[in-house]
């Protein structure tokens, strides 16, 4: 086996790197590599709605007590995802499946303010958010029975 001797000859990194003065004084064009800006999903302004509201639950669940905050609190998050669900499937079906479909997400948006009222009761929500998170499901339950009232309508 033969073995090669290389020598390492001292390298000014000064010599080597360009400096920022010297990248920057030309009219250089610097490209940004960044991940590919995709086109933003269009999505119905009841779901964006109710969105909205669960980020603004997200920030309440928090502040829950430690004793209602895995049960009350896990209810009322799983049925937000709930009536997301209903929602957005609604959102693709045909005109003959839609109907039940957002019947269910009205049942559901009934029980979540139900749940929320139950845990106010509680003291687990105090009176501030409370009323701002219950006059934003009722929106939502607005826009939700306009939605099914328009199926209703057009429907034989």
């Amino acid at each position: 086996m033969e073995k090669l001797y290389v020598f390492s000859l001292p390298f000014s990194p000064q010599k080597l790197t360009p400096r920022l003065e010297k990248i920057f004084e030309r009219d250089d064009i610097i490209v940004c590599m960044t991940e590919p800006i995709k086109a933003p999903q269009r999505n119905l302004p009841v779901l964006t709605h109710v969105l909205s509201v669960y980020k603004l639950w997200q920030g309440y669940q928090n502040d829950f007590p430690k004793n209602l905050r895995y049960t009350l609190g896990g209810k009322i998050d799983s049925t937000f995802l709930n009536i997301l669900e209903c929602l957005f499937i609604a959102s693709y079906e045909s005109k003959n499946d839609k109907l039940p479909t957002i019947l269910l997400a009205i049942r559901k948006t009934d029980l979540l303010k139900f749940f929320l009222q139950v845990s106010w009761e509680l003291n687990a929500l105090d009176n501030k958010k409370y009323i701002l998170i219950s006059e934003k499901l009722n929106e939502i339950g607005r826009m939700i029975g306009g939605w099914k009232r328009g199926i209703e309508s057009k429907t034989p």
